[in-house]
């Protein structure tokens, strides 16, 4: 009876560790300091992987995938949308920033030539502003763009 609990557990041990996944340091310290440059609310990301932190998803490697916090009333603390620590999030397949009150200039290109899963972008009901350049790293026909929608002062550059 004890060998066949035994033999039961360490199979189901086997089967699931493959699911469990930690954060990548950097990614961690990434979402910190996007999380830095909100005014309010604060964000209750203290768990030590960011995998298990709200509005994000990891794939089993630790690599973040999907941001997604929308309708949760963030601000920033100054008016400059935070590329620089979102860049480095470079397997993001999904970012939904949507119908918050982030306000800035989207102006960064360098940002999104780091995105090169990138297949959803919705930052839709925002105060963001600028020019979208044409060239996202994922190909437009996969990439589904919501930003235009109901954001009039963003708009798609060709180049």
């Amino acid at each position: 009876m004890v060998s066949s609990l035994s033999c039961f557990l360490l199979i189901f041990m086997l089967l699931f560790t493959n699911y469990i996944h930690a954060c990548i340091q950097t990614q961690r310290i990434s979402l910190l300091s996007f999380a830095f440059t909100l005014s309010s609310p604060s964000l209750n990301w203290t768990s030590s992987s960011c995998c298990y932190w709200e509005g994000i998803t990891c794939n089993r490697d630790g690599w973040v995938t999907h941001l997604q916090l929308p309708s949760k009333g963030l601000k920033l603390k100054v008016g400059i949308f935070p590329s620089s620590s979102l860049a480095n999030l470079t397997h993001l397949t999904h970012l939904n920033l949507s119908h918050n009150s982030l306000s800035g200039s989207l102006d960064q290109t360098e940002f999104f030539l780091s995105l090169n899963y990138l297949e959803i972008l919705d930052l839709s009901y925002n105060l963001l502003f600028g020019v979208l350049p044409s060239y996202l790293p994922s190909l437009l026909q996969k990439l589904h763009i919501r930003t235009l929608e109901q954001s009039p002062l963003i708009h798609l550059r060709t180049l």
